[in-house]
């Protein structure tokens, strides 16, 4: 099992993100399981919890609370020790990271949550459920395992012991689920009505199928793909303006990108990176310390 860290600190914040790839055959159902860790801080930090389409179970390793600020209540929210998070079509939260902070998570593939678990993902979306009512207590005790591992290698392995339970009475992937897939790939540039024809399913139908397996319509998530890849392309070439980065996205003019920003970052581009540093690929970013 291949372990891949990256690793930010922020003047006295310290936000360390170690990923590991899962093992075949669960790579089909889990797109990767991720632990961070906060250290040696002066301060709690806010890590922004940009909006993506995957479903993510989460579990809370720390001593201490796992608390959020929301930004449609403007409070802060204490999380249930394991969370099941639907997928999130804007930023509604941003974690609060303390020394006590650790949390393990397995982000699924898209309908991979739908597969496994037969739900419906659509009632999820834009939510935080606590998991044991959705999944059982069987995720309490996978915690109290996760809790005694020492290494995020020994984390995922656990992980996949308990996934595995479910593989056999998993439901086939869906052509949904490969369009939903696409439209990752190609950062929303793949068009819908192409991904459509190629199901083999009307549009109605296709839709339908689209929001119970992955949570929401297929243009929301071309939509919410084409933000993430400008942000994951910032990250990786600062020195490129937005509107280099915008056209390259297939936005046709700034306009454009700075509206779908603020709808889904909630802030425009500018500002928002003024603000943060990133780790995690550019979909999780954590705030400068000048901006607490």
């Amino acid at each position: 099992m291949n372990a891949r860290s990256s690793a930010s600190r922020i003047e006295a914040t310290s936000v360390t993100v170690l990923n590991v790839e899962p093992r075949e055959p669960l790579n089909g159902f889990v797109r990767r399981f991720t632990l961070i860790r906060g250290a040696d801080m002066a301060a709690p930090a806010r890590l922004p919890a940009v909006a993506r389409t995957r479903q993510t179970l989460v579990f809370n390793l720390g001593d201490g609370d796992y608390r959020v600020f929301e930004h449609h209540t403007a409070r802060q929210r204490v999380m249930p020790p394991v969370q099941l998070v639907g997928a999130q079509t804007t930023r509604r939260a941003d974690l609060l990271v303390t020394d006590a902070f650790a949390t393990f998570s397995i982000q699924f593939q898209h309908s991979g949550v739908y597969r496994l678990f037969h739900l419906p993902v659509d009632a999820l979306t834009n939510s935080a459920v606590d998991a044991v009512d959705v999944l059982g207590s069987v995720v309490s005790d996978v915690r109290d395992q996760l809790r005694r591992a020492t290494t995020a290698s020994a984390m995922a392995r656990i992980a996949e012991r308990f996934l595995h339970r479910y593989t056999a009475q998993a439901t086939a992937i869906h052509p949904v689920a490969l369009a939903a897939d696409a439209l990752a790939r190609t950062g929303g540039r793949t068009r819908v009505v192409d991904l459509i024809r190629a199901s083999g399913l009307s549009y109605r139908q296709f839709e339908r199928r689209f929001i119970e397996q992955i949570g929401v319509s297929p243009k929301l998530c071309a939509r919410v793909a084409r933000v993430g890849s400008v942000l994951h392309a910032k990250a990786l070439h600062p020195e490129q303006s937005w509107l280099e980065i915008g056209l390259e996205a297939g936005y046709f003019d700034q306009n454009h990108l700075i509206k779908d920003f603020k709808a889904i970052v909630g802030a425009t581009p500018t500002r928002y990176l003024e603000s943060v540093d990133p780790i995690d690929d550019g979909f999780l970013l954590s705030f400068r310390a000048s901006s607490r």
